[in-house]
This record gives C-alpha cells, sequence and structure tokens, in this order.
C-alpha cells in the first residue's frame, strides 16, 4: 500500500531508472499457479534501495496478496515496538545478521514459502 505508493512516485518522478525483463517478473509474481512459492534475490546499496526497487512501472503495489515478503535486518528495522509494528506490516521477517540460517525467523520466511509465497 503505503510503501508501494511511495517508491511508485520516488521511481518515477524522481529517479532514472531501468528495469531490465520487468515483464517475466510481473508474470511470475502474478500469474504463478496458487501454493507455488517465489524467491527472489537482489543486492543493493542502501536501506531505502529495496523498498523502492518495486516501485517501478508495472508493478502491482495496491494489491497485498501479491506483495512480497522481506528478510529484515532485526538491528535497523526492529529496534522498537512501533518501528517492529509497521515493518510486520510491511510483510518484513526480521532476520538476526551473523545469527546464520538457523534461526526461529528464518523458520517463519520457510514457512511463507511452504505456503506458496513471495519471499524477497
Amino acid at each position: 500500500g503505503a510503501v508501494g505508493t511511495i517508491a511508485k512516485a520516488y521511481v518515477s518522478l524522481l529517479n532514472t531508472t531501468t528495469v531490465h525483463n520487468a515483464d517475466a517478473l510481473h508474470r511470475l509474481v502474478s500469474s504463478r499457479p496458487p501454493g507455488t512459492p517465489l524467491l527472489t534475490v537482489s543486492n543493493h546499496m542502501s536501506t531505502i534501495d529495496d523498498p523502492f526497487m518495486w516501485g517501478f512501472k508495472g508493478f502491482p503495489i495496491t494489491d497485498s496478496k501479491l506483495a512480497r515478503w522481506v528478510l529484515t535486518a532485526e538491528d535497523i528495522c526492529f529496534r522498537n515496538v512501533f518501528m517492529s509494528y509497521m515493518f510486520r506490516l510491511g510483510k518484513c521477517v526480521p532476520i538476526t545478521r551473523g545469527a546464520g540460517i538457523y534461526q526461529d525467523h528464518m523458520n517463519e520466511a520457510l514457512e511463507v514459502l511452504s505456503t506458496g509465497g513471495w519471499e524477497k
């Protein structure tokens, strides 16, 4: 919802963005069979890059069923109750960097995938 709208405005109005194969990603997100998980991986320079990356033209920003879940640095985004609440609303799963793959929240991420969700 709100983050997607802000991202779309930023990418469309305040930035020059080139997206290669956007139609393929859009098709994978919106047309995969029910229960089919999707895992996407990206590298970014700053913490704001990740949410803004999904504001490109033609990408659904208002359908929460099509929104991705994202592994999010616990030490940055889950510092207090308010931030935790807001990032959880944005479909963020807290991950403790340096704690390896065997941590409680990774089980939550696996649950998202096992039910056909999109994890980024």
